[in-house]
């Protein structure tokens, strides 16, 4: 049976950020323009993915601040 690979802290970052906003890890990188699987794997680690970060960084700041201009 092949080993569960963990998630990295930023791969752990971007999973509670889609629990909290109730998206998948596809929704969200529908949303950040970056290909599913490559988001997978930089989330696992087996990937540097620098512009999978930076885009997704940028889309998970982005709804905080809508969802926090919404709250006021």
């Amino acid at each position: 049976m092949p080993m569960k690979r963990s998630y990295t802290p930023w791969g752990l970052k971007v999973r509670a950020f889609c629990a909290a906003h109730q998206l998948t890890l596809k929704e969200l990188a529908e949303q950040a323009n970056v290909n599913y699987q490559s988001l997978r794997a930089t989330c696992q680690g087996y990937r540097p993915g620098y512009d999978v970060v930076k885009n997704v960084d940028a889309i998970m700041h982005q709804q905080d601040e809508e969802q926090q201009h919404a709250a006021r």
